[in-house]
């Protein structure tokens, strides 16, 4: 009988491949519920200044690759769309909440998705992933809440969400428990040893990521 390798049984239980489906974004919409949806680019400022840096900066790199850890639906806020669209990026999208990461994949991405939170130590590990759920008749509040608002239990106290309360009266709390794999072993899974730019949005476990990440064996240029 044959056993399979822990990159094998990542590469099959938590890697789904890039769509070959035409993009189904919001952005591309002209409904109500796209206007309201697409709110955030003018709400939001910073974020049209920073997709225009990343593809200046990035935008001579040929077949590049990107890691997008807190992905959400795969089109707010995203700091890889532009790259991939634009450029024609291949990358890795990364999210933990469930039912955001289903919207994540009907958004048709053409990178490689996996449902799971990175691992905050060198292996594989599971973890009790909080997520806020409106519970306001505030239209933008439901509109904001359900693109993903959540953070790992064990990190929730350095969420920036828990600074601010996390909307206390707009919202309550559900859980999920979720696997949580290294960075490293979702790329080696893919064979990717070089990655050109990782964006990393995961509400406080950042450096618990990084301090687990082996710089030695794979590139990270940005």
């Amino acid at each position: 009988m044959m056993t399979l390798t822990s990159l094998e049984v990542i590469r099959q239980m938590f890697l789904i491949p890039p769509s070959s489906q035409p993009y189904d974004l919001m952005m591309d919409r002209e409904d109500y519920r796209a206007g309201v949806y697409n709110s955030y680019t003018v709400l939001e400022p910073s974020f049209g200044l920073i997709k225009d840096l990343l593809l200046k900066v990035l935008g001579n790199i040929q077949d590049g690759f990107f890691v997008e850890a807190g992905a959400i639906d795969g089109e707010f806020l995203s700091n890889t769309l532009a790259l991939e669209r634009t450029l024609g990026w291949n990358g890795l999208l990364i999210e933990a909440d469930g039912d955001t990461f289903q919207k994540l994949q009907n958004r048709h991405r053409k990178a490689w998705a996996s449902h799971c939170c990175l691992a905050t130590h060198s292996y594989p590990h599971q973890e009790v992933f909080v997520k806020y759920i409106a519970n306001s008749d505030s239209h933008f509040a439901k509109n904001m809440f359900e693109r993903g608002h959540g953070v790992l239990k064990s990190v929730e106290s350095k969420s920036p969400m828990r600074i601010t309360g996390s909307y206390p009266d707009q919202s309550v709390p559900s859980y999920e428990v979720v696997q949580c794999l290294p960075l490293a072993s979702l790329l080696l899974a893919l064979n990717v040893t070089r990655v050109h730019f990782v964006s990393l949005d995961v509400e406080g476990a950042e450096e618990a990521i990084l301090n687990s990440f082996p710089w030695g064996s794979i590139t990270v240029d940005v």
